[in-house]
């Protein structure tokens, strides 16, 4: 019920986005701003619920959710409300959080702590949440999911059912490369900054990777080992039905007078 009151909300704002677009009067952009910002200039008065999009060759900064620091990638689209929440509706975004924070999407509300974070949201698949330097988890049905995101890992969410519960991919080691590429395209910041923010991530994602490389040779030997034991098992049993067999012949030759 909520996702679907979230859903609504979320439609309503890109109806009026549409009739505001249709009229020029209604929507007026500053040729300078790398964004668009339904009502205009709503970040600067920082009054009521706040739309925001970037332009498809610009990225941006908002400070105006406390506690965080979002970086917009070109064609982002976000809604700043007015009792604090932000809602990310589409595109990249970098989250910089300075205290425990709720952003919500329209798969679940991702619940930060203190950190770096970088979210992908793509409408039709999903949303892929990277912890670079934190910890998350994710809001699920009436309570907060058990699921925790370790440093260096990323995970993605998807369809919501019906009883509010959402589906999720097992989390895996975000990969260093293309991560710092995103990374790249996102965030607002000086070189100097980006470069020691790339340079910090590098051994956490080989950490992971290395987490997540002995977490499958813990498993195949378990597995092996396994096997192994219901071969033994099998091994045995066959023996014991063997031994059952004979035993039977050898009494039923006894019987019969056969030896």
């Amino acid at each position: 019920m909520i996702r679907r009151l979230f859903n609504l909300v979320l439609l309503a704002y890109v109806l009026v986005w549409n009739n505001a677009i249709a009229e020029d009067s209604e929507l007026l952009v500053a040729a300078d701003s790398p964004v668009i910002e339904f009502p205009f200039q709503c970040i600067e008065i920082d009054k009521g619920d706040c739309s925001v999009q970037t332009k498809s060759s610009s990225k941006f900064v908002l400070e105006k959710v406390q506690g965080l620091r979002l970086h917009l990638a070109p064609d982002s689209v976000l809604l700043a409300e007015k009792s604090g929440l932000v809602s990310l509706v589409s595109g990249e975004f970098v989250i910089e959080a300075s205290r425990k924070s709720t952003v919500k999407t329209e798969f679940s509300d991702i619940n930060v702590f203190p950190g770096l974070y970088l979210v992908s949201i793509n409408s039709q698949y999903g949303v892929r949440v990277v912890n670079l330097d934190g910890f998350v988890t994710f809001q699920s049905g009436k309570a907060e999911h058990a699921i925790k995101l370790e440093e260096g890992f990323e995970i993605e969410v998807s369809r919501v059912r019906e009883n509010g519960w959402f589906e999720f991919s097992f989390p895996r080691p975000a990969p260093y490369t293309s991560t710092i590429e995103l990374l790249s395209k996102t965030m607002t910041i000086e070189k100097s900054q980006f470069y020691t923010v790339a340079r910090t991530f590098q051994p956490v994602a080989r950490k992971a990777t290395q987490t997540m490389s002995e977490y499958y040779k813990d498993f195949t030997e378990r597995k092996i080992a396994s096997h192994k034991d219901k071969l033994k098992k099998i091994k045995e049993r066959q023996a014991r039905v063997r031994k059952i067999n004979e035993d039977l012949r050898t009494m039923f030759r006894k019987e019969n007078y056969l030896e």
